[in-house]
């Protein structure tokens, strides 16, 4: 059995009780390790420590990313099912077949997406859409009515639909992406 010694207090260790090595090969014992790691963090400035605000915002980036991907993929093979040719679809076909919120939030921000490359700021209203971004303004309603849309400083705007019993349904969508509903409260 093969001993070593620790490099932080000296004590002759075995391979089990190795917790930690460094890269110029030195080992500690668990104990030594463990103090390391808090010395470490304790020397950190708190510029260095990113808010915790951030990392949840970081981590519902990747979320909505992921979720975005997998919804995209998901759609495409739905539609295609497995074809070997590939034809064109328009968004409003698209739609068709997605006829609860998501679907209808994709058709919106396609819509919302096109008015913002023509022009500098969102429209004052959801109909300003029509006809030219979305077609047909009956292929937004979610249970006979309409989504709720307004003007946001913090996130340009909000667009979501309201269920029978007042509760958004998710997911809200922004000038800058989707959202969960929590995330709009903290603007009132």
């Amino acid at each position: 059995m093969k001993m070593y010694n620790c490099k932080g207090c000296g004590k002759i260790i075995t391979e089990e009780e190795i917790g930690f090595r460094d890269t110029e090969g030195n080992v500690f014992c668990k104990a030594c390790a463990l103090k390391l790691t808090v010395e470490e963090k304790a020397e950190e400035t708190p510029e260095e420590k990113p808010a915790v605000k951030e990392k949840k915002l970081k981590g519902l980036h990747i979320f909505l990313i992921v979720a975005g991907v997998l919804l995209i993929a998901e759609i495409g093979l739905y539609l295609f099912n497995g074809m070997g040719s590939v034809e064109s679809i328009s968004i409003e076909e698209v739609v068709a077949k997605m006829p609860d919120v998501p679907g209808k939030i994709l058709l919106i921000d396609a819509g919302m997406q096109a008015y913002l490359s023509e022009h500098t700021s969102p429209p004052e209203v959801l109909s300003a859409l029509f006809p030219d971004y979305v077609k047909n303004p009956e292929q937004l309603l979610y249970k006979g009515k309409m989504p709720v849309y307004q003007l946001s400083k913090k996130w340009g705007y909000l667009v979501y639909y309201v269920n029978e019993d007042g509760e958004i349904e998710e997911p809200v969508l922004t000038q800058y992406g989707l959202i969960p509903s929590e995330m709009m409260e903290e603007e009132k």
